[in-house]
Order: C-alpha cells, then structure tokens, then sequence
C-alpha cells in the first residue's frame, strides 16, 4: 500500500511537471506567435522602408547626373576662364615690357635731347669765334706778305695732321674698349644669376655703359665727318699763288669749315672718364667672378659631402632593414633601392618578400605583412639613430601570434635605448609591457585610469 501511495505521488509529481511544461511551452509558443508578429510588422515596415528609399535612391541618381551635367558644364567655364586669365596675364606682361622700353627709350631721348642742346651751344661758341678768325684774317690778308701766310697754313696743317692721328688713335682705342665692354657685359650676364644682391647695381652701371658708348659713337661719327684731304690742301698752294687766290681759298676753307661743324675738344676729357669708368666696372666684374667661383665651390662642397652622408645613412638603414625584416618574418628578403644615379634628387623603392612569397610589389602583401615591413623599416631607422621615445597605435591588430610574439621580443629588445609606448588589445604584446595603463567605467559616462606594474605584481607573487 506504501509503495502504491509513493509511486502514486510520483506520478502526480510527473503530472505536475509535465502540466508545468506544457505551460512554459504555451507561454513560449505564445511568445513565439508575438514575436513573429512583431518580426512580420518590422518586416512590412522594412518593405515599405526600402520601397521609399529606392525611389529616393532614384531621386538621387537623378540628381547626381543633373550635378555631373553641371560640374562638367562650369569645368569647360572654368577652363575657358582660366585660358582667358593666362592670356590676360600675358598681355599684361607684354604691356608692362614695352613700357619699361618706352621709359628707357625715352630716357634715351632725353639725353640726347640734352646733348644735342649743348652741342648748339657749342656750335654757336664755335661759330662766333670763327667769325672773329675770319674778320682777323680778312684784316691781315692785305697787310702780310704771302710767304707768311703760306708758311702759317703750312704749319696749321702739320698741327691738324698730329691732331687727326691722335684723333685716330682715340677712335681705335674706342674700339677696342668698346670690345672690352662688351666681353665684360657678357661676363656680368653670366654671373647675375648667382650674384642677386648687386644686380640693381650692375644694371645702373649697363645702362651708364649704353649711355657712353652712344656718346662715343656720336664723338666718331663727327671726327669722321670733319676728316680733310690734306694732299689736296698741300697741292693748291705754290709760290706763285695770289693774295687773291688765297682769298679764295679762304673762303673755300670757311665753307668747309661751316660744313664740318666744331670739333669736340672735350673728347679727351670724356675718354679719361670712360677709362675710369671701365676700369671700374672691370674691377666689378672680377669682384663678382671670384664670389661666383666662391660659391660654385662651397655648393660643389655641400653636395659632395651632403652625397656621401646620405650614401652611408643608406646603406646603413638598408642593412637593418634586411637584419630585421628577416626576425620578423623569420626569413625571407627585403631591401631598399633607389630609383636613379643621384641619390640627391631620386625616390627610394621597398622590396619585401616574406618566406615562401614570391610578390613583385609591396601591394600583394597581407595587412599583417605591411604592418611587420613598415615595424622593420621604422625600427632600422631607430637603430641607426635612437630617439627619447616611440608611440605605437595598435601596431599589432593585424598580427596572428607568433608574428606579435616576434614583435614583442624585438620590442623588448629595442627598449633597451628607446621607451616605447604602445596602444595594444593583444594578450600577448601587453605580456611584454613593464607598466600597463587602462581606461574603466565602472559607472555610466564616469571613466577612472588604472595602473599596474607588472613587475611590482612579480613581487608579490613571489612574497607571497
């Protein structure tokens, strides 16, 4: 009877329990039926959603070929105005040119103009002197005797001959300054480049160089205009010549004389003053050659030692560069090239080819692989020259693990000059750190640092 009670309360007992599940299973079904009509809902809303959205996706397609229309339309507007402005800007530049031509023409006329009114000043001294001479000699003629004329004009004509080969010599001797002058403008084209400081000088003194040999040629042009025939002077006097042969030979001589105009006689003067001047300006120019040949030198210099300096840096990164990439990828090749002959002005190409790869460029590599190429490229600098300090943003996100633990024994080993700080979510990397830092929230929108010393936790461990 007692083992019929029991078993009896243990079918109740499984009664209840299976009355108990069937109603957890109707509550879930009934659960089940509110979320499938809320997911049907969201769904039907979810229909409707994308149905809006792709007319509106429509829309704006068509109005992104509307504004591509547009863009294209004023890139042909801008270009149209930007061809307008250059050609703008070159007529402004012609223009600007030729009035500092006209400005230095007229420069030019001026003192031409100037020289020409004194030359009629001269002209006019001269002429009434000339009339003095005359009247003198038209007085005298009748009172001399002709062998004293004769002689006189004789003599007059052996002045005037030395005179005109002094002359002579003068205008050779112009020549071959004027030869001078321009060898030496040359010189100073040649080196107005390098010399900026004193160009304003240089074209003060071109432009006083014009002026003069203007003045010169004016100064030759009228010796060669006032030149006599002296053989034809000599030829018409005998001794059986008249007073009034003479007369008119005097006249005649007037006439010429009239035509020939004075005689510049400040033109030795004005040659004494260009020779100065020249010597001046020659000066100037080997002043200028040796500051030219000056810094030549000091810039062959610097390149030459800027050239091997950045030879040796080379070589020397692209040595640790190799030594490691090799422990990261434990393997493989990597190096640095430079892309032509003058390291002063070329790029530098990176070669990498991790173990059992064979990529042809930098682009075929993993994220991984880029990251440990950029750590052996950056740590192969550090080597060469060891900084205070090296922040590192989560450099090894990318790495699986026996990559990071590589890293993090070259980490370790590279701290031994430099102090690394590092952003890291990796076991691993933050099992290398002497101190960690971290953020917490133990309340909402409150933030707390905490910090740990790994090697004080060592000691406790180790005490207790």
């Amino acid at each position: 009877m007692k083992d019929a009670l029991n078993e009896l309360h243990q079918k109740e007992i499984e009664v209840e329990k299976i009355q108990q599940s069937i109603a957890y299973a109707n509550e879930k079904h009934s659960n089940i039926t509110r979320e499938q009509n809320e997911l049907q809902a969201k769904l039907t809303q979810i229909e409707i959603d994308k149905t809006s959205k792709s007319s509106l996706i429509q829309n704006l397609e068509g109005d992104l070929l509307r504004f591509l229309e547009k863009r294209t339309v004023a890139e042909e507007i801008k270009k149209n105005h930007e061809f307008e402005y250059e050609s703008a800007r070159k007529q402004v530049n012609e223009a600007e040119i030729q009035l500092q031509e006209s400005h230095f023409n007229l420069k030019i006329i001026d003192n031409k103009i100037g020289e020409l009114n004194n030359r009629v000043t001269l002209l006019s001294e001269d002429n009434n002197s000339l009339n003095n001479k005359k009247n003198l000699a038209k007085a005298s003629i009748n009172t001399e005797q002709i062998d004293t004329l004769q002689a006189s004009l004789r003599e007059k004509l052996t002045v005037k001959d030395g005179r005109e080969k002094v002359l002579i010599a003068s205008r050779d001797n112009l020549a071959q300054k004027e030869t001078d002058l321009r060898e030496s403008e040359q010189k100073r084209l040649q080196t107005e480049q390098a010399v900026h400081p004193i160009r304003d000088k240089l074209e003060q003194s071109r432009l006083n160089e014009q002026e003069s040999k203007l003045l010169f040629e004016q100064f030759q042009n009228e010796i060669n205009e006032s030149q006599l025939d002296e053989v034809i002077l000599s030829e018409s006097i005998t001794d059986k010549t008249t007073v009034k042969e003479v007369q008119e030979f005097c006249n005649k001589l007037q006439e010429e004389i009239n035509l020939l105009g004075p005689v510049n006689l400040a033109a030795i003067h004005e040659l004494t003053s260009e020779k100065e001047r020249k010597g001046y300006l020659d000066s100037q120019v080997e002043d200028l050659t040796s500051a030219s040949n000056t810094l030549e030198d000091a810039i062959k210099r610097i390149d030459k030692e800027t050239r091997d300096r950045l030879i040796a840096t080379f070589n020397e990164v692209n040595k640790n560069f190799t030594e490691f990439f090799k422990v990261l990828f434990n393997g493989g090749q990597a190096k640095l090239e430079l892309l032509g002959e003058e390291i002063l002005d070329t790029g530098i190409q990176v070669t990498a080819q991790p173990p059992g790869k064979k990529n042809t460029t930098i682009s075929q590599l993993s994220g991984g692989e880029k990251a440990l190429t950029a750590t052996a490229l950056v740590f192969a600098l550090f080597k060469l020259n060891p900084a205070p300090f090296c922040l590192m943003d989560e450099v090894d996100a990318p790495l699986d693990d026996s990559n990071t633990l590589r890293f993090a024994n070259m980490v370790t080993e590279m701290s031994k000059n430099t102090q690394f700080l590092y952003v890291s979510h990796n076991k691993i990397a933050m099992e290398m750190a002497q101190q960690l830092i971290g953020v917490t929230m133990q309340e909402s929108g409150v933030s707390r640092i905490v910090e740990v010393s790994l090697e004080e936790v060592e000691k406790m461990e180790l005490a207790n």
